[in-house]
């Protein structure tokens, strides 16, 4: 027996599951779900989309024949067993062995690198700045390797490893990013990210 997906007011919306967000047209427009919640994923501006693209770009020049993995932007990923969240995050990539099928959906797939680029009102005050500090903290409470926090105000980049609550590392304008294990080889200056 096939069920129909129930209309979700967004207005007064309970908690849903990503099978249910990606029946709702929400799911193509610009939202993702958080904690059960569809929100409104914030439209990047010049600076941050130029400090992603960039960044895509030196992966895909790094690695032109996807022998190391793949990178996505702006894709929903889905991470099992975790049914209530379907994040959109800025950048991601992994590795080869583990890259999934293409699907017309959400990615399910622990990511093994995630990069966030950090908007101008992610750092608008103490109340929001820690918000978006709660928010980068997902990736790797949910097992990814390496998350990359791109401040582009303070012009550094914060370094957190799986399960770790605080980055380990802050890589500032005069030191180079390294893709460690994830992407092996891979080194770009902090400084041309912000160029």
């Amino acid at each position: 027996m096939v069920t129909q997906a129930r209309p979700i007011d967004m207005a007064d919306q309970g908690l849903i599951t990503i099978d249910e967000f990606e029946r709702m047209p929400e799911f193509s427009g610009g939202y993702e779900l958080v904690d059960g919640r569809v929100v409104k994923k914030p439209m990047p501006g010049d600076e941050h989309g130029r400090i992603a693209d960039d960044l895509m770009f030196a992966i895909r020049n790094f690695d032109k024949n996807l022998r190391l993995g793949r990178a996505w932007r702006e894709t929903t990923v889905r991470v099992r067993p975790d049914e209530r969240n379907g994040r959109i995050p800025d950048l991601f990539y992994v590795v080869a062995s583990r890259v999934p099928a293409k699907s017309k959906g959400s990615l399910e797939v622990v990511p093994d690198l995630v990069v966030e680029v950090w908007s101008p009102s992610d750092v608008d005050g103490n109340v929001v700045l820690n918000s978006t500090r709660a928010k980068m903290l997902y990736w790797p409470d949910s097992g990814v390797k390496i998350t990359w926090c791109i401040n582009p105000k303070a012009q550094n980049v914060e370094i957190l490893y799986a399960g770790e609550k605080t980055p380990r590392k802050v890589a500032g304008i005069n030191d180079m990013l390294d893709g460690e294990d994830v992407i092996p080889g891979f080194k770009i200056p902090v400084a041309d990210l912000f160029a």
